[in-house]
């Protein structure tokens, strides 16, 4: 059917009354998006004269341009483009027909990718500054940030830890690739804040345990597995640490970095893959639970201090470059608990999937620190290709389930430069 009206959560409807014989000349105040405008009357008949519209996006004159040969990856960067300038206008946003308030952790890919295009970053600055004026009057725990901001920071009290974590990552690295003239101590105070926070969930062995609110990894049944200790936010809780034992000159952080790191890898890993989480039984024992998802091998690569290439990641590093099919042609399917997800099933063990958030993009940026130049191709061609063919913008799951032009897909631009 061409009219799919409820498929993202968002009805995009303007409704007009006009009287027998008026003539009506409209345009809409609130911004929309649209591939096609369905028209209908509710009762008479009218004569339509016109319609059309005005583009409300990022001017993208002076950005980067890449002179790609191959004509589908010029057709990703093309969309990548297109996805930016829907979605940076003054602030990031989550995408320009459902969600116009920017969410952390996509802010941090699509920040990459103003830098990419432009060399300067002025709505990041926005983003940032918005944070930055952001007072908590008691809607969330101390020294927490809003998921989406500015947005309505009193849903429910609901906040996302990880998300915070990708706020103090995405700073430390304004910090020092984008606007190193910028005062650190401007960020110290919300940077602090949340350590804070986090502080308060370590754990005897020093990992958080039970964080509060929603815990958030991927879309994936991975997001259902987040409970009591969750290695890939441990993994990413001491990507934080040394980002700001680096940037704000806390060395003992990097030694706290260092501790949560050994011991993740130690509770996590069975010598092949890592495990996404363990309970805390009644007896006060942790036991490590039987799901394996495909985003947390990345969490554990990029932010655990681990060489790929020591033969102990060997089984690993074979299921990475084979996007870890052969370790899924091993498991059955069974029903999924995930965002529409597939899950794997071996004899009790679970795994899933990456989904495009935030998993694929994690796998993205394993491989371009690693220069698999041909893996990166191969990666994108499959994973977007379809995407420029049916919308030419980038989408927010790997189906059309969701947004069909998310801004934080834009990173794959600075993806493609590095082929």
């Amino acid at each position: 059917k061409p009219f799919d009206l409820p498929r993202m959560n968002a009805q995009n409807v303007i409704e007009y009354h006009v009287p027998k014989y008026k003539q009506l000349q409209a345009e809409s105040f609130e911004p929309y998006s649209f591939r096609q405008v369905l028209i209908l009357v509710k009762r008479g008949a009218i004569r339509l004269e016109s319609v059309g519209y005005r583009t409300f996006e990022r001017d993208m004159d002076g950005a980067r341009q890449l002179p790609l040969q191959d004509p589908q990856l010029a057709g990703i960067y093309s969309a990548a483009k297109r996805t930016f300038a829907h979605n940076a206008l003054d602030i990031y946003m989550d995408c320009p027909s459902r969600e116009r308030a920017g969410w952390l952790c996509d802010s941090f890919f699509t920040a990459r990718a103003e830098h990419f295009f432009f060399g300067s970053v002025p709505v990041e600055e926005n983003y940032l500054e918005n944070y930055l004026l952001y007072k908590n009057e008691g809607e969330f725990p101390e020294g927490v940030l809003p998921m989406a901001y500015p947005g309505d920071p009193h849903e429910n009290n609901k906040f996302i830890p990880q998300w915070d974590m990708w706020y103090i990552l995405e700073v430390c690295e304004y910090l020092t690739k984008r606007r190193p003239d910028v005062d650190r101590e401007t960020f110290r105070p919300s940077v602090d804040g949340l350590l804070n926070f986090f502080a308060q969930y370590e754990n005897a062995d020093g990992l958080l345990e039970k964080l509060p609110s929603w815990n958030f990894v991927e879309w994936s049944a991975a997001n259902t597995w987040v409970q009591d200790v969750n290695y890939p936010t441990n993994f990413l809780y001491a990507g934080v640490l040394e980002a700001v034992a680096k940037v704000f000159d806390r060395p003992q952080l990097r030694e706290k970095a260092d501790a949560i790191r050994l011991e993740a890898i130690a509770q996590s890993f069975n010598g092949e893959v890592f495990f996404d989480h363990a309970i805390r039984r009644e007896d006060g024992t942790l036991e490590l639970q039987p799901h394996v998802s495909e985003a947390a091998q990345y969490y554990a690569l990029l932010f655990g201090g681990i060489d790929l290439d020591e033969p102990r990641f060997d089984a690993l590093k074979a299921h990475v470059f084979d996007n870890f099919s052969a370790f899924a042609a091993r498991c059955q399917v069974s029903e999924s608990a995930g965002h529409g997800e597939k899950e794997k099933e071996d004899g009790g063990l679970m795994f899933c999937p990456v989904n495009a958030f935030i998993g694929f993009y994690l796998r993205l940026m394993l491989l371009q620190e690693r220069g698999e130049k041909e893996l990166l191709q191969r990666d994108m061609k499959n994973f977007f290709g379809h995407m420029c063919e049916q919308t030419g913008t980038l989408w927010e799951y790997k189906t059309t389930r969701g947004s069909l032009d998310h801004g934080f897909a834009s990173y794959a631009a600075v993806v493609l430069a590095d082929l």
